[in-house]
């Protein structure tokens, strides 16, 4: 019989790292390999995790080693003794993929291949159907993924469990048998002896509509990560690792493409160091959909999420809006916290083209003047009466960013005079002037 094993998933000449546990899938897996070895000027380095979980690991770990050294290939093993309260297959997972990649840039490999098969895929979607996933989770695996810049490859994806065992005895294949296999103990365990079973009563083919149910999947949401990937590059602005965009145009895309557009800005923030729950995903879509003009909402140590009207921002710190003061006794500038600059002086600066004038009677009824930002009582003084600052900001429609950072400049009275583009004092009775430039930093 011919298994069904991708060899587009190698170029010739490529240094292949094999994940080797001793069990039939990876055996087969390395057999199919060594055959390619010759044609395809192929380097192979065998890698194996002895977990010391059964009586049986380290008669495991012997075999593979035998096995490598019969074929004149390089082998390495790693022990595995990290038993926490965790979820261990969970953990194990994360551990061999780094033990893979630190072997793989030792020897300067581009790949490690794997042995996952139909079976393994099928487990993977129900399991994940079962606990919940994200569009692309659903799809399952792929055959080529990504550990950082390393290619995972799973060349036996295709082929089933049966088909695999019957390859290995027909060319007469040795291999161990993993007794932990047979636990119900694990969650793919219990899927596998026991859901898996009953679909194929139902329609033995179940694994190939599986699949099927994946490639679908997998050509659907080529389609969201375009949609996805053209909003990005048009209307979200990165600036010093802040993401920025404008709601009214993300709520121009689909629900899906929303979501993906989440995810991919999440990831990119906080270094794909943060996985996205339902929960998550919900709570940022709420902020979104709030009627309230301000929100903010924290979604780990990583992601911060703040709404600002009709401006969504995404970064990977908390803002601190700590309040300041600055005391001017004369003429000078003034460096705020948020690299701003408050200059003050008798003549406008001709280099920014952005001085305003304020009028004074003598220099003690202007300084020692005041720079700092909001408090809650402020109030501004106009020809018609008074107004608090509150209302004029939520009637500018300015964000709560720019309310708790924006300057105000205060008199020798502590009466405010200026807040750049929103607010100047006029008094015509004065009959001197003192110019006022804000420089953004």
């Amino acid at each position: 019989m011919k298994l069904k094993f991708n060899t587009a998933l190698f170029t010739p000449s490529d240094i292949v790292v094999v994940a080797v546990s001793g069990g039939v899938d990876s055996m087969v897996l390395l057999n199919q390999l060594i055959s390619l070895k010759k044609s395809m000027n192929l380097v192979l380095h065998v890698v194996h995790m002895n977990y010391h979980k059964r009586l049986t690991s380290d008669q495991n770990q012997r075999f593979v080693e035998e096995f490598s050294k019969e074929h004149n290939l390089p082998f390495q093993s790693y022990d595995f003794d990290n038993y926490s309260n965790e979820n261990f297959q969970m953990v194990a997972r994360d551990e061999r993929y780094q033990k893979f990649y630190q072997y793989a840039k030792k020897v300067n490999a581009s790949k490690v291949a794997l042995a996952h098969h139909l079976d393994d895929q099928a487990e993977t979607i129900l399991m994940r159907l079962t606990r919940g996933s994200s569009f692309i989770g659903y799809s399952g695996m792929k055959d080529t993924t990504l550990y950082k810049d390393l290619s995972l490859v799973r060349p036996l994806l295709d082929e089933t469990k049966e088909n695999i065992i019957a390859y290995a005895k027909e060319h007469h294949i040795d291999f161990q048998e993993d007794e932990s296999n047979q636990s119900n103990d694990y969650t793919r365990n219990r899927f596998r002896h026991n859901v898996l079973p009953l679909l194929k009563e139902e329609n033995p083919a179940v694994l190939e509509k599986i699949n099927q149910f994946s490639e679908y999947l997998s050509s659907a949401y080529e389609l969201v990560l375009q949609q996805a990937n053209l909003f990005l590059k048009n209307h979200v602005l990165i600036n010093d690792g802040i993401h920025t965009f404008s709601i009214t145009k993300f709520l121009q895309e689909t629900m899906i493409v929303q979501k993906e557009i989440i995810i991919k800005t999440v990831n990119s923030i906080s270094n794909n160091k943060t996985e996205l729950s339902e929960k998550n995903m919900n709570q940022i879509i709420g902020l979104i959909s709030s009627k309230k003009p301000n929100l903010q909402k924290r979604i780990s140590n990583l992601v911060y999420v703040y709404k600002a009207y009709d401006l969504l921002r995404f970064q990977n710190n908390e803002e601190d809006f700590s309040p300041y003061e600055f005391i001017l006794e004369d003429y000078g500038t003034v460096h705020l916290p948020s690299g701003d600059k408050v200059i003050i002086s008798k003549m406008p600066d001709i280099n920014s083209g952005k001085s305003i004038d304020l009028w004074y009677n003598n220099l003690d009824s202007f300084f020692p003047i005041t720079i700092r930002n909001r408090k809650t009582k402020d109030t501004l003084i106009y020809p018609y009466g008074s107004k608090k600052l509150k209302d004029l900001l939520i009637d500018k429609k300015i964000p709560m960013k720019s309310r708790n950072t924006l300057p105000l400049i205060l008199d020798s009275k502590k009466q405010i005079v200026y807040i750049p583009n929103l607010y100047k004092f006029e008094d015509k009775e004065h009959l001197n002037k003192v110019y006022i430039t804000y420089l953004k930093g």
